[in-house]
């Protein structure tokens, strides 16, 4: 799987709801052999901003994400790390990133565009709720200007 692929991927899996990936991926962690590396654990680390004009790095603050790393009978290993408490959903991101590159090497074409085609898919259902909530929240939006006072 090419570098710019995996990413887009890991990004969508990581944005995605839980439910949205098991729902379009279609299988289940249970039907698929491996072994832990680092079994689903739940961390803080620091959040670094960058500042407007300059481009400085300012530490934000802590969040919390989860990570995990697996690795299928074939070898390959697989990693996944999200925002937020959900070992489940780690799992699973590790898991299809595994799978996603085993596939890649695969001689099957079916095989090699399932986990783009799941990609697509959950970004398309991330831009739709987007959307919705821009909807939500436009009628309240207020437009700030400034008047010129004339006493120049």
């Amino acid at each position: 799987m090419k570098i710019m692929q995996r990413q887009k991927l890991m990004s969508v899996l990581a944005l995605s709801e839980l439910e949205d990936i098991k729902r379009h991926w279609g299988d289940s962690v249970d039907n698929f052999n491996f072994t832990f590396l680092r079994k689903p654990e739940v961390g803080m680390v620091m959040a670094v901003g960058r500042v407007g004009s300059t481009g400085e790095p300012f530490n934000v603050g802590e969040i919390t994400v989860t990570r995990c790393a697996l690795k299928l009978d074939c070898g390959i290993v697989g990693v996944g790390y999200l925002r937020g408490r959900n070992e489940e959903h780690a799992t699973i991101m590790a898991l299809i990133d595994g799978l996603a590159q085993k596939h890649q090497a695969s001689e099957k074409i079916a095989d090699k565009n399932r986990y783009l085609k799941l990609a697509d898919i959950l970004q398309k259902i991330l831009s739709q709720k987007k959307q919705a909530k821009r909807r939500v929240v436009e009628p309240s939006k207020v437009d700030f200007f400034t008047m010129v006072r004339g006493e120049d």
